[in-house]
């Protein structure tokens, strides 16, 4: 599980790719991450709750979230979002499994 994590991170993609490698063939890895496309980030715009700055390094879309974790060898199975109040605090919780065969690649 990583909670509100990769925002934080100065090389989210090493860490996902470390994270691969070390998970369990069939495991799967949870994430949570602020929405950078929600309704909330585009209204709000530079004065979004969760942009962070200086704390959050990264911000994701529901597409550039899949891009990076297809780029560390995982696949999307699924996502459930979560809305919270009106002052940005929702979250998505992405599902994603290691890609079948990566592991024999690596």
């Amino acid at each position: 599980v990583l909670r509100h994590v990769l925002e934080h991170l100065r090389d989210p993609i090493a860490t996902l790719t470390e994270v691969r490698r070390v998970i369990a063939p069939d495991g799967h890895l949870v994430l949570a991450v602020p929405n950078l496309a929600s309704w909330q980030g585009r209204l709000s715009r530079d004065h979004w709750f969760h942009l962070d700055l200086p704390r959050h390094l990264f911000h994701f879309t529901p597409r550039s979230l899949g891009l990076a974790l297809e780029r560390a060898g995982f696949r999307v199975v699924g996502v459930y979002r979560r809305h919270g109040r009106l002052d940005g605090a929702w979250r998505d919780c992405v599902i994603v499994e290691r890609l079948l065969g990566q592991a024999a690649r690596d």
